[in-house]
């Protein structure tokens, strides 16, 4: 498994065919072998620390009545791999704790602490079953989703993304959905707004210059696509934020 904190910075979280955003505070959670990247906001570089544990490897020979199975359960379509670090300070703390622990027994205690708090604080138990597996085949298409994460703010055209997957238009339009749930079009501009959400809530551009910065052609689009994917308007989204 791969945890991770974020000291600095924020940006977009790609974990397979989600998006979610991040800032400083929020901590990461990734299942063994699912595909992720992360894309800092334009113009700022964002700084995280990572932890990759095997759990039961590290803890079972110290607490061999241990049951860890829920851990399994954190991945999967309808797991929220990025935690709000306001929202759940316990979660960051312990993982800065972890960093900076130098005694073998003090990293065991902390281990077994977040061990037990990712269990609690996602809401998973000891025998609920797995997610079901994401449809199709997500490999396949991260090509397309990495080109994607880079050229956002550009004019990203669905056909250079189908060439990436050596796949026709129609067959890689076919295969994204049956892989992510959504078109190529959708997820381009779902990830566009989540990095518009990252501009706003910085507070360093206008609304009309953030439209821009993330790759939309016109203000009125930028609208459109904000208000179909939050309900509400960018503006409100500030005075709120």
């Amino acid at each position: 498994m791969e945890l991770g904190l974020c000291l600095e910075g924020e940006g977009v979280f790609v974990v397979e065919s989600k998006i979610m955003n991040f800032r400083s505070g929020d901590f990461s959670v990734i299942g063994p072998s699912e595909a992720h990247l992360a894309t800092s906001s334009p113009g700022t570089t964002s700084h995280w620390v990572w932890f990759y544990l095997d759990f039961e490897r590290l803890l079972l020979p110290h607490f061999p009545n241990l049951d860890l199975s829920a851990l399994s359960t954190l991945r999967g379509s309808r797991f929220r791999n990025i935690h709000d670090g306001t929202r759940d300070p316990r979660g960051g703390r312990l993982l800065a704790d972890l960093f900076h622990a130098e005694e073998k027994e003090e990293r065991c205690a902390l281990l077994l602490l977040l061990a037990l708090h990712l269990r609690k604080e996602t809401g998973v138990f000891p025998g609920q079953p797995l997610p079901s597996p994401e449809t199709g085949n997500f490999q396949r298409v991260a090509p397309a989703i990495a080109y994607f994460s880079r050229h956002y703010a550009e004019t990203a055209s669905i056909p250079a993304a189908a060439r990436l997957c050596h796949m026709s238009v129609t067959n890689f339009r076919r295969i994204f959905k049956c892989a992510t749930g959504t078109s190529p079009l959708d997820y381009l501009n779902n990830l566009r707004i989540s990095m518009a959400r990252a501009e706003l809530r910085s507070g360093k551009y206008r609304i009309s210059e953030v439209a821009v910065r993330c790759g939309f052609p016109s203000l009125s689009s930028f609208n459109r696509q904000f208000r179909k994917q939050l309900g509400s308007t960018p503006r409100a989204f500030c005075r709120n934020k």
